[in-house]
């Protein structure tokens, strides 16, 4: 949206957030308010300056044109791009019986369903196998799964009492 008079040119964030702040200060929302006069005060339908979560000096810098100062409060929302998988990425998939395992993928199929090359865990291997495997929607992922263990199941898996292990990142 393109704003007029005074808010000619200010980021839609900015924007929203003054309606905001009007509203919450008990003033109908009306950015015309704002377009006439850029400090419209609480009298004047708009705001408190001092009064809002960011202060008055916050809002000088802003209507200044000093935008930054809003985006570093306030980083711009960006939704992660996730892009569809091509040949020879590698994807995780399930077996099934709880695990997940990496495969070289050749194709995505439609509805979300994949074509791996069988048993390649890496392209290399994939460069000699013949046969693939097709996978349905939710038996595939980009990322390998979390696995989550117990203090108790380390300590039986490498044969130690439990309270003889500690467990760290490092």
């Amino acid at each position: 949206m393109e704003y007029k008079g005074q808010l000619k040119g200010f980021p839609k964030e900015v924007v929203d957030l003054m309606l905001k702040r009007q509203v919450e200060q008990g003033n109908k929302e009306d950015i015309s308010v704002f377009e006439r006069e850029l400090f419209s005060d609480i009298n004047e339908g708009g705001i408190t300056w001092s009064e809002t979560h960011e202060g008055d000096e916050f809002w000088e810098y802003v209507m200044n044109g000093n935008f930054d100062v809003f985006f570093e409060l306030y980083p711009k929302q960006t939704e992660p791009k996730q892009s569809e998988p091509k040949y020879g990425d590698i994807v995780y998939c399930h077996l099934g019986s709880g695990n997940w395992v990496p495969r070289v993928l050749i194709k995505t199929l439609g509805g979300g369903a994949c074509l791996t090359w069988q048993g390649a865990v890496n392209v290399d291997e994939s460069k000699n196998i013949e046969s693939s495997d097709k996978w349905r929607p939710g038996e595939r992922r980009t990322s390998p799964p979390i696995t989550k263990y117990t203090k108790q199941q380390i300590a039986d898996k490498i044969g130690e009492d439990v309270d003889s292990c500690e467990i760290t990142t490092e």
